[in-house]
């Protein structure tokens, strides 16, 4: 499914059109994705960058060298194709009746929400110390362009290999092989990527799968787990529906069966929730306010409020039943959140390290702005309140304490960073780190600290700016699976005269509810047909008849769907293709080269695949595929193999790039990577730990020098920026991103894409515009 910017309204000039008639429902379901974008600035890190020249098929991607991503002044600019860990914007109740509903729709078996386990009182939640099996990870194809954040994923996978299975959901074939290239330049053996690090291709919105991901919840007493998965953003209902793709194919990790899934009626991500073996469970005043705007009135005094009053809330004592019945909580605890990141979760600035103690981070007075004046005593409201909290069963925590290291500007605005945001996997710490040089003594006390509190931990930081950028690191991006087996709490039932026969707890409605092929008569009982049982499950009505979201042109005039509503903007006799955006617009000619979406409103498409033997028929079917190592090129298979760029099987290193030449799609192709990155050096073409020193090296690298390259740290003292301070002002503006559309002041792009705009001229005034922050 192609991702595009999707229009939040009509472009000034654009008219709704009451005379295209609603005639039937539109032919297509299209996925949206918003970026919004604000303006600030501090020079990049001196993180090297991975490179990977690639002929593969997909159309793979270019990757983007890092320090790319950072304007003249050092500022971070945010690449639109990558959603960020908060939701766009959650002032908003999710609309009903819209294009994500009826994603939904169309596969109630993946969000209907069920019955809680019936089982409860022997159920705990999973904790990250125990056992496990498996980490799990998702990984869109366009991330392969993200250099830093590739590296992230690529870094966590060779560490957790080592003493674990690794497996990535991925949205096709670049984004599979890419990763596999990357992670056997890194160092993987063949042999430990064929047998430890598992791919599964699906459909999936985003990275952050600790939010959209499944939590898996462990029954005492037959010493198995199964899947609660409470319900994700709205506008991404492809990572909604990634659990209980997962537990319906467990197979293809090993398993011998399926999992059961409990779908909550409960808007929540992962990052905010933790948790004790003895079902201590914890959350965020954000998540609380979160609750509200989704009730449909945003209550901004719930982050104001005290911890002691946050306990007994409505919302906390609403969401803390729900938490009881499904997951096995046994009490429920809110801290306060950090009020300058975008998500507010809790694993950005606490973690509970085992059932007695709780790392909380800490902003350290003399602060270095308004936000660190306003969080560290917020963090240290935390600390004293869980020192002096007393457990069911009369104990209480410890509560050690991590450096904060500060903020860091971007488009969205000054961003906190963590070093807490870490994945605890069989006795492996896996921590995020952000190589800026003025950061180090943070970096090493925070090592200190993690070997302190987690000495039998092997604790290993990875580098992940990138990711850290749309607010999240290496929890955010990771899941882990017990080490206990999987199991079906409820049986699977039969399909019989169209109605499933169910096992006690089970799915008793029809076998191929909403018309879907297959039949479905597994899982818990369903307590309505949806996600939201309250509000009803509705779908989108038919308000556009034949006109699309893509559009056509009618005598001058373009007219396209939006909102199950019909809008006009009258083009001055200029109306086409817009290959850029795949949709029909102002100032354009032509119509689309697939013949998919005609030109004319109201045409009807015939299919024709004369002289074709491969790509489209025009009509949204095919006229053939290609096979590996070609693509389809004017409805004729051709090789996607450009000429040799090296031989198979060679390998070697320029400098610290190792480079190893493999097969892609049976073409030769270069996979390089930056060992420096992991802190190594490059030999025989593979990464490997250098020689101690017995001085410090002077000519090597050094992570904790400026990169000269980066065209910032040579003309900019030190970091004057990036200590967190606020170079337009101390604006929380990621605690406005929450609040407002991602944006302080309305929400504006940044200043290059501004640039952009005012460089278009009047071409652009005539097409549709982007929004300015959703």
């Amino acid at each position: 499914m192609r991702r595009r910017v999707k229009r939040s309204s009509p472009r000034p000039g654009a008219t709704m059109d009451p005379m295209k008639a609603p005639t039937r429902l539109a032919t297509a379901l299209v996925l949206l994705a918003t970026l919004g974008a604000c303006t600030a600035s501090p020079p990049p890190p001196s993180t090297p960058t991975t490179t990977v020249a690639t002929t593969a098929r997909d159309e793979a991607p270019k990757a983007v060298p890092f320090s790319a991503r950072f304007d003249a002044t050092g500022r971070f600019v945010a690449d639109d194709r990558i959603l960020p860990a908060w939701r766009l914007d959650p002032t908003l109740p999710a609309a009903k009746g819209d294009q994500y509903d009826d994603i939904r729709t169309a596969a109630p078996q993946l969000y209907a929400i069920t019955e809680p386990p019936d089982r409860i009182a022997t159920v705990r939640p999973m904790v990250e110390w125990e056992p496990m099996r498996a980490i799990v990870m998702t990984y869109p194809g366009y991330m392969l362009t993200s250099t830093n954040a590739t590296d992230t994923f690529v870094q966590v996978a060779v560490h957790a290999s080592e003493v674990g299975e690794v497996w990535f959901a991925v949205d096709g074939a670049s984004a599979e092989n890419g990763l596999k290239s990357r992670i056997l330049t890194a160092g993987v053996s063949q042999q430990t990527l064929d047998d430890k690090i598992k791919f599964y291709r699906t459909d999936i919105d985003s990275v952050w799968f600790i939010d959209s991901g499944p939590l898996p919840i462990v029954d005492t007493a037959t010493d198995t787990f199964a899947f609660a998965d409470w319900r994700y953003y709205h506008e991404r209902p492809l990572d909604d529906g990634v659990p209980t793709v997962l537990a319906r194919n467990m197979g293809a990790f090993g398993y011998e069966q399926t999992a059961t899934v409990y779908r909550l009626p409960l808007y929540m991500e992962g990052g905010t929730f933790q948790a004790t073996t003895d079902g201590i469970c914890f959350t965020s005043d954000r998540q609380i306010y979160n609750l509200s705007c989704y009730d449909g009135s945003c209550n901004d005094n719930i982050e104001s409020m005290s911890l002691t009053a946050l306990q007994t809330h409505p919302y906390t004592l609403q969401m803390e039943t729900l938490l009881s019945d499904y997951v096995g909580c046994k009490d429920l605890v809110v801290m306060h959140s950090i009020t300058d990141d975008g998500t507010g979760h809790i694993d950005m600035y606490m973690k509970v390290l085992d059932d007695g103690r709780v790392l909380m981070g800490e902003y350290a007075a003399p602060y270095a702005n308004n936000a660190e004046q306003t969080n560290g005593p917020r963090l240290d409201a935390n600390a004293a309140f869980l020192e002096a909290y007393v457990k069911p069963d009369g104990t209480s925590f410890t509560v050690p304490r991590i450096v904060m290291p500060g903020r860091r500007n971007s488009s969205f605005g000054n961003i906190p960073f963590t070093f807490i945001n870490s994945t605890l996997f069989n006795g492996v710490n896996l921590w995020p780190y952000s190589d800026y040089s003025a950061w180090d003594a943070q970096k090493a006390a925070a090592q200190a600290t993690w070997d302190a509190v987690l000495p039998d931990y092997d604790n290993i930081p990875i580098e992940a700016t990138e990711l850290s950028f749309y607010s999240g690191a290496i929890h955010c991006v990771t899941r882990t699976i017990p080490a206990q087996p999987a199991a079906d709490w409820v049986d699977d039932g039969t399909c019989g005269d169209g109605s499933c026969v169910a096992p006690p707890h089970g799915y008793d409605g029809e076998c191929s509810p909403a018309g879907i092929s297959e039949q479905v008569c597994w899982g818990p009982t369903w307590l309505c047909e949806c996600n939201d049982c309250d509000n009803g499950c509705a779908t989108t009505p038919n308000g556009c008849g034949d006109i699309t979201y893509y559009g056509c042109c009618d005598d001058g005039t373009l007219y396209y769907c939006e909102t199950n509503q019909v809008y006009s903007q009258p083009c001055g006799g200029s109306c086409g293709w817009d290959q850029s955006n795949d949709w029909y617009d102002c100032g354009m000619s032509g119509a689309d080269p697939s013949g998919e979406h005609p030109l004319a409103c109201g045409a009807t498409c015939t299919p024709n695949c004369a002289g074709k033997t491969c790509g489209g028929d025009g009509c949204g079917g095919t006229c053939g595929d290609c096979g590996a190592g070609s693509t389809c090129v004017s409805g004729t298979c051709a090789s996607t193999c450009v000429d040799p760029v090296c031989t198979v099987g060679d390998s070697g290193c320029d400098g610290a790039v190792a480079w190893a030449c493999i097969t892609q799609d049976d073409c030769p192709m270069r996979a390089e990577v930056d060992c420096a990155t992991s802190g190594k050096i490059c030999e025989a073409g593979q990464c490997a730990v250098a020689p101690v020193e017995p001085e410090p090296d002077t000519t090597s690298p050094d992570t904790a020098t400026p990169d000269t390259s980066a065209g910032t740290d040579t003309t900019t003292p030190p970091d004057t920026t990036g200590t967190g301070l606020d170079v337009q002002g101390e604006g929380d503006v990621q605690q406005l991103a929450h609040k407002s559309s991602g944006c302080a002041g309305g929400g504006g792009r940044g200043s290059g894409a501004l640039a952009l705009l005012l460089g278009i001229g009047l071409l652009t005034w005539l097409r549709r515009r982007r929004p300015a922050g959703l």
